[in-house]
């Protein structure tokens, strides 16, 4: 079974996750509309760079160091939405077992829709931050390759 092929209800999935995980994919929209908008300014920058070769070399260059660091810093984003998602799937790993224990103790079985929202809780976070590592990258190669024409060097 593909977790594409399953009939998602997302309103009783939304409603259970825990604070904490809903919290973390307000967040994480905030957090993703923020890197697509600055992704797509230094990539506009980037191309301000390219096609005005009048500017002087060293112009050129410190502006590709400015939009070097902003995507250094957009990586080190990434990499903390990551682990703060660390931190909640283990929130959530620790409300599934507690849910499970409640469900053997009232000698109700626990069913697999225990595990229904912590796995879309996954796939949404996972495709958002696979979306963002994606458009980083390609604005990252781009400059890598803009600062090899300009010669410049991080040192």
């Amino acid at each position: 079974m593909f977790i594409f092929t399953v009939d998602w209800d997302f309103r009783a999935l939304w409603a259970g996750l825990s604070l904490t995980a809903r919290i973390y994919m307000l967040g994480l929209v905030l957090a993703a509309v923020y890197s697509l908008y600055a992704s797509v300014r230094m990539e506009l920058c980037l191309r301000r760079v390219s096609n005005k070769p009048t500017s002087g070399l060293n112009d050129v260059q410190e502006r590709l160091f400015v939009i070097s660091n902003r995507i250094e810093n957009l990586r080190q984003m990434h990499v903390f939405l990551f682990l703060l998602f660390g931190l909640c799937w283990a929130t959530e790993g620790v409300l599934i077992l507690r849910s499970i224990l409640i469900a053997v103790l009232s000698l109700s079985a626990p069913t697999m829709a225990v595990f229904g929202s912590a796995a879309l809780f996954a796939v949404f976070v996972f495709a958002v931050l696979l979306v963002l590592h994606l458009v980083q990258w390609a604005v990252a190669v781009r400059l890598r390759s803009l600062m090899t024409t300009h010669g410049c060097t991080r040192g």
